[in-house]
């Protein structure tokens, strides 16, 4: 099953045999929503998780106080705390890459002894929990509206 997979739009305007224009991917905040949609059913009772809301664009006052109060860049958008370890999950759109800054989190994160991946779908992030043990049973992705 793919995210915002399905029949590819057709136009009224154009000739029968068209090939028809593909779904756009969906949007990182869509992914976020799957996933932590699918947290809240599935995940273990003793895995602590939660989304880490830093990444949207504010205000220049809001960034300033943030920024303040200590947030700094390169974060992951996940953080689980189980009881073989604590894991970081930062999800990126299809081709997205890590910042410099992510990379920084990354090494720092590796280093403590953390585990860290980055996924490019939902499904990518499903497979990654998975690996991680982070479900209480088999579960089975839904597709997400990428229109979210």
């Amino acid at each position: 099953m793919r995210v915002a997979a399905g029949p590819r739009q057709l136009s009224l305007f154009k000739r029968k045999n068209q090939r028809g224009l593909a779904a756009p991917s969906p949007s990182e905040f869509a992914t976020q929503c799957a996933l932590a949609d699918t947290l809240r059913r599935w995940a273990r009772p003793e895995v602590w998780w939660s989304h880490i809301g830093h990444g949207e664009k504010r205000d220049i006052v809001t960034a300033s106080r943030l920024k303040r109060m200590g947030l700094r860049a390169g974060m992951a958008d996940f953080i689980f705390i189980t009881p073989w370890g604590i894991h970081f999950l930062e999800l990126k759109r299809k081709g997205g890459k890590l910042s410099d800054e992510q990379i920084s989190f990354e090494t720092a994160a590796l280093t403590a002894g953390a585990y860290f991946a980055m996924a490019s779908s939902y499904e990518e992030a499903i497979g990654i929990l998975k690996d991680w043990n982070c479900f209480a049973r088999t579960i089975h992705a839904l597709p997400i509206n990428p229109n979210f």
